[in-house]
């Protein structure tokens, strides 16, 4: 009886079954990634280094990932802020609580 038992649920007698091949497959996959995250890890800094301090212009200097923002022309004030400002100083005043 005891032999059909095992044979049912897939162990044997001494406690080892179909589960223990976990034992040696589990640490192997984690091997596995950690030596593919390393690679991966190698490739990709090898990579950037090798970009490292060419620029279109032929400058020192790390790879840029974009362009530079284009210059702005210098901060002029519109047209309508005299009339914006002559229009609140009067709001203001007009507003204003008279100290007591």
């Amino acid at each position: 009886m005891a032999n059909f038992v095992f044979a049912a649920t897939g162990r044997t007698a001494h406690g080892t079954g179909s589960a223990a091949w976990i034992a040696y497959v589990a640490p192997t996959v984690f091997l596995l990634a950690v030596v593919c995250g390393a690679w991966w890890f190698a490739v990709w800094s090898i990579r950037r280094c090798e970009n490292w301090g060419r620029d279109s212009d032929g400058g020192a200097g790390g790879a840029r990932r974009r362009p530079p923002r284009p210059s702005r022309s210098p901060v002029t004030d519109p047209a309508w802020w005299p009339a914006f400002e002559r229009e609140f100083e009067a709001y203001v005043k007009a507003t204003a609580r008279k100290p007591t």
